[in-house]
């Protein structure tokens, strides 16, 4: 009966370590695109792109105007995930437009 739990024990620890192995992040801090909420949101994005497939910037003018028009923790966040985002080519040419704010 003894070996019976001892065996029981085992098991669970060896599935409880299986399953904890498996929440572990990997790459943390190497890839910066699952951290953007405001760059990678379309609704957000759009209002500063002249076409629906957000290949055309607005004017520098009508970008500045969009950004100051968004709530003020809004900004904060764009402008820090530009940080992050600065070398990636998706973002590249927006976020400059926006560090110039």
């Amino acid at each position: 009966m003894k070996l019976k739990m001892f065996t029981i024990a085992a098991v669970a620890m060896t599935l409880g370590g299986a399953a904890f192995a498996q929440t572990a992040t990997t790459g943390a801090g190497t890839d910066p695109a699952p951290q953007m909420k405001v760059l990678s949101d379309k609704t957000m994005m759009t209002p500063f792109y002249t076409d629906d497939t957000m290949t055309t910037m607005r004017t520098d003018d009508e970008m500045s105007t969009i950004f100051k028009g968004l709530k003020d923790d809004q900004q904060v966040t764009m402008k820090e995930e530009c940080k992050l985002a600065a070398t990636m080519d998706q973002y590249k040419d927006f976020c400059a437009k926006v560090d110039a704010m």
